[in-house]
């Protein structure tokens, strides 16, 4: 119980201290084009969720926060960006102003980027190979409506693990462009891309995936199958999904293969 009070007060201290450094946070309150562009991506429709439009969003000298879980913060003078940044609270998707550096402000060490960063960040979801794959890698497609993405000189992501390396090399993405959230969790650049989520727009995870967009699906099919390889094996597989520290990952089920 003291141990916790302790650590509270610590919290708590740090967070003021940082206030201090950066100030405090506000909701973003007006657009204003000197602040940030931002571009329709008009070639990118949702057949799920018609009315959605998508976005590609350029911030001059903004900074990003994320506390790797649940909340990513894009901000621009001290104000939060709404559309680009992130708050899934319980599982659910949340207005900006909700985001906890409204509270808590932004106490890190910022880490100051010469140059361009597309922001890539959405809290825990690039450990997962899915959310990786859907959330996080369908934004290249969206960026490239726009611009080549060797116009970007950093790539801001979560984690830094081995397969997610060798999926970002085939878009010509090396490891020396990509910048680790969980070491760097607060970050200002020249200038930041972000774009809209592909698919994710409101209400609780796990009901939005039933909505997943077909341009999505098919532009991943287009990028990743012709990679793929031929190899015998039993008509079905086994897939122990046990040791996954997530339960509604865990579970096994016995799938019947069928050819593509």
């Amino acid at each position: 119980m003291i141990k916790k009070k302790i650590q509270f007060i610590f919290k708590a201290f740090f967070q003021k201290l940082f206030i201090l450094f950066y100030g405090n946070i506000k909701i973003f309150d007006k657009f204003e084009s000197k602040n940030f562009k931002k571009i329709n991506l008009t070639n990118i429709k949702s057949d799920t969720f018609p009315e959605k439009e998508y976005y590609l969003y350029e911030v001059l000298n903004g900074r990003i926060y994320t506390d790797t879980v649940e909340n990513v913060a894009i901000i621009k003078n001290n104000k939060i960006i709404p559309d680009i940044s992130y708050q899934q609270i319980h599982g659910k998707l949340e207005s900006s102003e909700l985001n906890k550096v409204l509270k808590t402000g932004t106490p890190r060490i910022k880490k100051k980027i010469k140059g361009t960063v597309f922001s890539l960040v959405q809290g825990a979801s690039a450990n997962n190979y899915f959310h990786f794959l859907f959330d996080i890698i369908a934004r290249l497609k969206m960026f490239e409506e726009i611009y080549n993405l060797s116009t970007i000189d950093y790539f801001y992501v979560s984690r830094e693990l081995s397969w997610q390396k060798k999926i970002f090399s085939l878009f010509g993405i090396e490891k020396q462009k990509i910048i680790n959230s969980d070491k760097y969790r607060h970050i200002e650049a020249d200038k930041i891309f972000a774009v809209d989520h592909p698919w994710y727009h409101k209400g609780r995870v796990h009901d939005e995936v039933e909505n997943i967009p077909t341009w999505l699906v098919l532009w991943l099919r287009k990028k990743f199958l012709h990679m793929s390889k031929k190899f015998d094996s039993n008509e079905k597989i086994f897939i122990d999904r046990s040791e996954s520290k997530f339960n509604h990952c865990n579970f096994k089920i016995i799938m019947k293969l069928s050819p593509f």
